[in-house]
């Protein structure tokens, strides 16, 4: 998939190139959740929310701007990369009204969405919840992971959650200044995960 793609994308590029490729399986794992930019979305929000994503794209090709704004500034960074790209869907002016009221029941449509196409199609899905730092040490579960076991659940789709695996070293496994991506470490902790659901859905041993 491509860096950055909201749910509602990943299912328009699945169904457009995706499936081109036969495959037997996809895995559905995290998304862009700061906004809903999809194919329905309004030329004006369009205009706007490309404005900001090409503000911040040219703001990262400079290695000094990354080292300096998100490593040694890195709470500075948190605190204002929302005005380029919201974090959070409620604080999001660009974000339909219904949108704001529950945003986790657009993601739950979009998920649901991708993987009825998956399934219409002869391919098995699979649900993968990647966890940030934050999903890891807070005391609430994460609306995200909810919303994927509901969507399982609904569909009988197999759900991986490495976060037990996870959690014990927690920000350990992730690279330095950045709570979202995991490290080597980490990543081998979630291709075992992975590996383990495949393998039983293909009636393997691993």
């Amino acid at each position: 998939m491509v860096n950055g793609l909201a749910y509602d994308q990943m299912n328009v590029y699945f169904r457009g190139v995706g499936l081109g490729y036969h495959p037997d399986l996809v895995i559905v794992g995290e998304a862009n959740r700061w906004t809903q930019f999809s194919e329905n979305s309004s030329p004006e929000f369009i205009r706007k929310f490309m404005w900001r994503v090409r503000l911040k794209n040219v703001l990262r090709r400079s290695a000094i701007y990354h080292y300096a704004i998100e490593l040694k500034l890195k709470n500075f960074y948190e605190r204002h990369r929302a005005k380029f790209i919201p974090v959070d869907p409620n604080q999001d002016p660009y974000f339909k009204e219904q949108q704001r009221k529950d945003p986790q029941e657009v993601f739950r449509v979009a998920i649901e969405q991708l993987c009825s196409t998956a399934v219409s199609n002869h391919v098995q899905p699979v649900i993968f919840y990647l966890p940030t730092v934050a999903d890891l040490t807070a005391t609430n579960p994460a609306p995200i992971l909810r919303t994927k076991q509901v969507v399982a659940q609904k569909l009988n789709i197999p759900f991986v959650d490495p976060s037990p695996n996870l959690r014990s070293s927690a920000e350990s496994l992730y690279l330095e200044g950045d709570p979202t991506h995991l490290n080597a470490e980490g990543n081998r902790i979630l291709a075992e995960a992975l590996f383990s659901a495949v393998t039983n859905l293909a009636g393997l041993r691993p």
